[in-house]
């Protein structure tokens, strides 16, 4: 003990119960002088234990778990060799197996006698307490070169500062962090070093300290150095004197900027690949071309939409789309035109669709797909006109179309209760069927499925719910002949597709029938009566369409009277060809007119 009896004793204990790491001197011979109550809490002893050298009844272990000897103990190479050891991880094995991993230091004291100073450093989950740093200034102001070595060989940046924000004792590693002399910090303060909208920001973390007299511990700081940013962690607790009066604060901050730098690496890779992952996933059901939703999207969205409509008891529509005379359009403007044509059918149908539920899919080649969850037969058909009418608009020339001079499409249009079909491709089915025979009828236009919208199993027995055609007042012209004659068509046609289906063979009620096929006569010749004498310019290619509806409806009564007439033909004359293809479109012509 008499080589250090040049420090006072008082001054001693207070650094050791200041400092929240594990402090000890050593002899020659290796056996304990001093420590600090840190040392006791690390190894889980009684400082009265440590005294009578417990200690070294204890197993120490390397950092791969293996048992290390004496001679490569941080203080017998400090003692012996002279040099300091620095950041040696040493597991200390307690008498029940468990074991507490720290990070020891050690350096010789450079004085007469032989020694080491000892720094320890718990790196498990058991940290050394720092609350119970308490001291007064005038002490600091005293501490002497055993002190300094202390300070010097903490692995961190070590401040003690006056309530008036200015140093006074530094370790040399803060030092060297600004490039100076610890004397040259003294008296210094944060305005001196930071600009001042940075100082501003560590001093209220120093004010916090002083003026409620409480701890602050392991919080992250950034700050300039002249080595560059650097991150540390960093903890403050405030100093008092004898009489409890706050005399300013203790710090110390513990450079963790490789960390955080890999933290940051490890975040930012972490981006990307969520980035990645979100780009692969979105390739995955996306068409490279067109930017819609792929074939195999479609495919497992449809399914998905079957299966969750079958609980809602809603129906799913599905419209097929093709480009007419597409191959003829590539090899005549080439594959580069081709994909541009493609890209913009593709562009105006996902803009034309409306509903945020509803998807359009490219389904191969020229071909496309439109999803409509909770849409009847009757929605589709809205849906599929107003495709069809944006694709003309377009007026993209297609010179070696047979259909027009620009390219137009072709629609098939199919609507199913989900609980009537047993898998999707029911539903593709009857939508392809409807395309099939848009194309082989001319091309250019929409044609519903020759089942409609198949009714539910509950349907079928009071036809209260099946198909119906719904009038709205935007159907109207303005014109109450016209408009009176469309809303009796409606609901003649109502009447005639319920009767079918209430019928328990199916059979055709013969009244309804003449009836709706009586108006539909007389409805055309009065609205060619009223075209005649509004100055309508193409009253005589609308007289002729008459014409040929009548035509058709005639072919249909021959059709009924030999008994081969089915519902869906007759709801495709009704729903497709008179109302949708006529009334929808051919009649909106006039509007402007009468």
């Amino acid at each position: 003990m008499s080589s250090f009896s040049t420090f006072d004793d008082g001054t001693s204990r207070t650094l050791f119960d200041l400092l929240p790491i594990g402090i000890s001197i050593l002899d020659r011979d290796q056996r304990l002088v001093r420590f600090n109550p840190a040392l006791a809490q690390i190894f889980g002893m009684t400082e009265e234990e440590l005294n009578k050298g417990a200690y070294s009844n204890r197993t120490y272990l390397r950092s791969d778990g293996t048992e290390m000897p004496p001679e490569e103990f941080p203080s017998y190479k400090a003692t012996h060799e002279g040099l300091p050891v620095r950041a040696t991880v040493i597991g200390i094995k307690k008498e029940d197996g468990s074991i507490i991993w720290t990070e020891v230091c050690a350096a010789p004291l450079q004085q007469k006698q032989d020694g080491c100073v000892i720094v320890t450093k718990e790196i498990g989950d058991r940290l050394a307490s720092m609350q119970s740093l308490r001291s007064s200034e005038q002490k600091y102001k005293n501490l002497s070169n055993q002190l300094e070595a202390i300070f010097d060989h903490i692995p961190g940046l070590v401040f003690y500062k006056d309530k008036e924000n200015k140093f006074i004792r530094v370790n040399k590693y803060l030092a060297a962090a600004y490039q100076k002399d610890k004397k040259d910090l003294e008296g210094v303060s944060l305005y001196d070093l930071y600009p001042e909208e940075e100082a501003r920001k560590f001093h209220q973390d120093d004010l916090a300290v002083l003026e409620s007299g409480e701890a602050r511990l392991n919080f992250e700081e950034h700050s300039v150095t002249a080595e560059g940013p650097r991150w540390f962690n960093t903890s403050k607790i405030p100093l008092f004197n004898d009489e409890g009066v706050i005399q300013g604060i203790i710090g110390i901050s513990m450079d963790i900027t490789e960390r955080k730098k890999s933290d940051m690496l490890i975040q930012e890779l972490i981006r990307r690949l969520e980035a990645e992952k979100d780009k692969a996933q979105q390739n995955a059901i996306t068409d490279g071309l067109t930017g819609i939703s792929n074939r195999r999207y479609f495919d497992e969205t449809l399914d998905k939409e079957l299966f969750r409509l079958k609980r809602s008891g809603s129906p799913l529509a599905l419209i097929l789309i093709d480009i007419d005379h597409f191959k003829k359009f590539n090899d005549r403007y080439g594959h580069v035109a081709g994909d541009d044509c493609l890209k913009l059918v593709a562009k105006t149908i996902r803009s034309n669709i409306g509903r945020a539920p509803d998807f359009a899919a490219r389904y191969g080649g020229e071909e496309f797909a439109v999803v409509m969850p909770d849409t009847d037969i009757q929605g589709a058909m809205i849906v599929a006109e107003r495709l069809r009418l944006a694709i003309e608009k377009l007026n993209l020339p297609h010179e070696v179309s047979i259909t027009a001079s620009h390219v137009t499409i072709s629609l098939g249009v199919a609507s199913v209760y989900p609980e009537t079909i047993d898998s999707p491709e029911t539903l593709v089915g009857l939508a392809d069927e409807a395309l099939y025979e848009a194309k082989n009828s001319g091309r250019n236009r929409a044609v519903i499925a020759a089942d409609a919208t198949i009714p539910k199993a509950g349907d079928l027995l009071d036809g209260s719910s099946f198909i119906r055609l719904v009038w709205h007042a935007s159907h109207e012209c303005g014109n109450e002949t016209i408009d009176r004659e469309h809303r009796k068509l409606f609901a003649l046609s109502n009447k005639l597709l319920a009767s079918l289906v209430s019928s328990r063979h199916g059979a055709f009620n013969l009244a309804a029938f003449t009836d709706l096929f009586d108006e539909v006569a007389g409805h055309f010749h009065d609205e060619d009566t009223i075209l005649a004498s509004s100055g309508y310019p193409a009253f005589e290619e609308h007289s002729r369409i008459h014409a040929d509806l009548i035509a058709q409806t005639k072919k249909l009564a021959a059709r009924q009277k030999e008994g081969t007439l089915s519902i869906g033909e007759l709801f495709k004359f009704l729903a497709n060809d008179v109302i949708a293809q006529h009334m929808f479109q051919e009649d909106r012509k006039f509007f402007s007119y009468i």
